[in-house]
């Protein structure tokens, strides 16, 4: 399996991050829903807005992109570092 240079800038939100075909690694643990090492494949096409994944529990999970990020953050009271996937994922090419 081959990881994919990750180039997003994390102070950017005008890329994206999910697209169509691509898989994801977790590069770090969240609450217990993905684990750090295994890879995702998306459930469902991204949107210019999200990405989709089943995470470990079977539960259709959405994640913003990153020019999403700010209006998630408004919308449901949540800091960026929560939210952001990048800090959480990063596409890998098997």
């Amino acid at each position: 399996m081959k990881t994919l240079v990750n180039n997003n800038n994390i102070e950017s939100n005008n890329t994206e991050f999910f697209t169509k075909g691509t898989k994801y690694r977790c590069i770090k643990s969240v609450k217990g829903d993905f684990t750090k090492g295994k890879v995702y494949d998306q459930s469902s096409d991204p949107t210019q807005g999200y990405g989709y994944f089943r995470n470990d529990k079977g539960i259709h999970h959405v994640w913003p992109q990153p020019a999403q990020i700010d209006h998630c953050c408004e919308l449901y009271d949540m800091k960026p570092e929560d939210i952001d996937p990048r800090l959480y994922f990063e596409p890998v090419d098997e």
